[in-house]
């Protein structure tokens, strides 16, 4: 009995063995396979992947490449807007200077600002008209919005003018609304009015204009506006600042203004009988 048990145990083993056996000889014969069809799989799955990649690539080359044109066009755009802008701030001022040398009863010679002169600080600047065009040293430069300065230098075929912010340029000025009179000097960078006593009615923001006072600047046009008063008892008169309502540099034509002979008016024709 005890050697039938021991037959059927050791039997049960060697069919156990055989069994594992099997099993691992087919894994191993299968393993070559599944290593391959895993290595597939991944390769496959690269393949998409830098297929996809190499897609992206190219459409985001694209899209840069667009972007780039269309920055390109925007910058166009933005250059023709700002010729635009030029040319009618130009229309703009050619009609006001029209306006203002039909109303004038002086001498008036349009010219062009060509470029500065010496150096930056001196805000003097160069005009393409001279002697030959009937210049003469004094006379007024008169912008689109009011005096900017006053011819110092006078050649054959240009002339030199000052800045209404020069030191060496004044003009007698006055108050629009309250009629207060003085005298407007270039700073360097602003202007500024002398000579109004402490008592006079002077405000922030209000415009002063040529009085005509010696006939070198017609009366009545634009100088600049208060941009601060302040009275002091130690001081003789106010000092009062001005911001010009205009400058030579924001011009590219203006106005050469002079005083007209006196005398050399038309006699007026006898009529006929």
């Amino acid at each position: 009995m005890k050697k039938e048990v021991a037959s059927y145990i050791l039997l049960f083993l060697l069919s156990t063995a055989l069994i594992t056996l099997r099993i691992k000889v087919r894994a191993i014969a299968e393993g070559p396979v599944l290593i391959s069809t895993k290595i597939l799989e991944i390769y496959q799955g690269l393949k998409q992947q830098s297929t996809k990649t190499v897609r992206s690539i190219v459409e985001a080359g694209k899209i840069l490449e667009e972007n780039k044109l269309l920055k390109t066009k925007l910058l166009e755009l933005k250059q023709i807007d700002m010729i635009n802008q030029k040319l009618r701030r130009e229309n703009l001022q050619l009609s006001r200077l029209l306006g203002l040398k039909e109303r004038l009863k002086n001498i008036v010679i349009p010219a062009e600002v060509t470029g500065w002169v010496g150096e930056y600080w001196e805000k003097r600047f160069k005009l393409n008209r001279g002697k030959k065009d009937g210049v003469k040293e004094g006379m007024a430069v008169i912008g689109s919005n009011g005096i900017v300065g006053q011819i110092r230098y006078v050649y054959e075929n240009y002339s030199v003018a000052i800045s209404n912010t020069d030191p060496e340029f004044s003009i007698h000025v006055e108050d629009f609304r309250s009629k207060v009179k003085g005298v407007a000097k270039g700073t360097g960078e602003r202007m500024k009015v002398d000579y109004v006593p402490p008592g006079m009615d002077v405000k922030v923001g209000d415009l002063f204009v040529s009085t005509g006072i010696g006939g070198i600047f017609p009366p009545g046009v634009y100088v600049g506006r208060v941009a601060r008063v302040e009275r002091s008892i130690e001081e003789k008169f106010l000092d009062i600042e001005l911001i010009p309502t205009d400058r030579i540099e924001n011009n590219r034509i203006v106005l050469i203004v002079g005083e007209r002979p006196v005398g050399k008016t038309k006699k007026k024709a006898k009529r006929k009988r």
